[in-house]
């Protein structure tokens, strides 16, 4: 067997391997002021087992769906019910994927819990996207905005360099701190991740203070603590540190031209700001960001309001029927930031 024959089998594999055994609702449609959210759960072939939000906006402003997938240790409850409806409110329709284990059926824990990889993941995103998007006939069926942090991100990269095997595109990608673009070496990174270990609960207190009162009351329900959720969560511990995220980010087509924009921060160890930096030399439609900010800063008010910034511009564009350009989405999102800044 050829090495091109090898592979076109392994990409087989995983895409029949990503395909939805069985899907079910997991409660009654909710109503909210600006649309609609569905909760529903899935299990692939492979035996892996996914909740969802499906955000149905009440007034869309967009034909093309908003899709993500959550943090780590994140569940889809709190702050991801939040993004959801934030985003809805802009018009935006919205599908959020939780990680492995996060979906539990009556009887079973979760789902599989050995094997699992960035890779699988984003291919079960697109399987899954792919089959609720087919049921929407006002929406785009080629096409799709991305959006991720830290582990939701690794998995952009991942979805971006797989759509063309669904037949999809990526517009757009807004990518907050990816982690691990290369291997975990425990000789160079372990003070570093020492040192982030301590930094970080100082963060998540400094969160506390800044953080809208809508989502602090949400925010506790955050992390799913469900042991079937975190048994999984420690097994994506793996794929995480491997520095897979920047292989298949290495695998993105440059030919499509990319359109994406990289938020890192500087005291986060987990970024290397400077690996993204050399692994997308070359690539003209990505936009790399560094803000200072430990890794939690993700959260924070000021990282919201440029992504909401960012989409609002990249409406814009699509409503204007102009191809998207990510610097031009990242001028308009500054330049719309500090003249909100201004008025406040």
């Amino acid at each position: 067997m050829t090495e091109f024959e090898k592979q076109f089998e392994k990409k087989k594999r995983l895409i029949d391997g990503s395909r939805i055994k069985k899907m079910e609702n997991l409660r009654r449609p909710r109503r909210y002021r600006y649309g609609t959210i569905r909760d529903i759960g899935f299990t692939t072939i492979d035996g892996y087992s996914y909740s969802v939000i499906v955000g149905e906006p009440k007034n869309p402003t967009s034909a093309v769906p908003l899709i993500e997938t959550t943090a780590w240790f994140m569940g889809l409850e709190g702050y991801y019910r939040h993004e959801a409806l934030s985003y809805m409110r802009e018009g935006n329709f919205v599908v959020i994927v939780g990680a492995e284990g996060s979906h539990r059926s009556c009887g079973d824990r979760g789902g599989r819990l050995g094997g699992i990889t960035l890779e699988k993941s984003a291919s079960a995103v697109l399987n899954f996207c792919g089959e609720v998007v087919g049921i929407h006939d006002e929406l785009d069926q080629d096409a799709y905005l991305l959006k991720g942090a830290s582990r939701g991100a690794m998995v952009g990269m991942g979805i971006q360099a797989l759509a063309q095997d669904y037949d999809k595109s990526v517009l757009y990608a807004d990518l907050t701190a990816p982690c691990f673009p290369r291997p975990f070496n425990p000789f160079t990174d372990t003070l570093g991740l020492i040192r982030f270990l301590i930094e970080e609960p100082q963060t998540l207190v400094s969160l506390g203070y800044e953080m809208p009162l809508s989502l602090a009351r949400r925010y506790h329900a955050s992390i799913d603590l469900h042991p079937a959720s975190l048994a999984h969560q420690l097994a994506i511990t793996s794929p995480l540190f491997s520095g897979e995220a920047g292989e298949l980010a290495r695998s993105i087509n440059r030919s499509v031209d990319p359109q994406m924009h990289i938020t890192t921060f500087g005291r986060d160890v987990l970024s290397m700001h400077d690996d993204w930096v050399d692994i997308f030399e070359g690539y003209p439609g990505v936009r790399l960001t560094p803000l200072d900010g430990s890794h939690l800063a993700l959260a924070d008010k000021q990282t919201d309001a440029f992504q909401h910034a960012r989409n609002l511009a990249v409406q814009n564009q699509i409503r204007a029927g102009k191809p998207i350009d990510a610097h031009a989405v990242s001028a308009f999102a500054h330049e719309h930031v500090e003249v909100r800044r201004k008025l406040a």
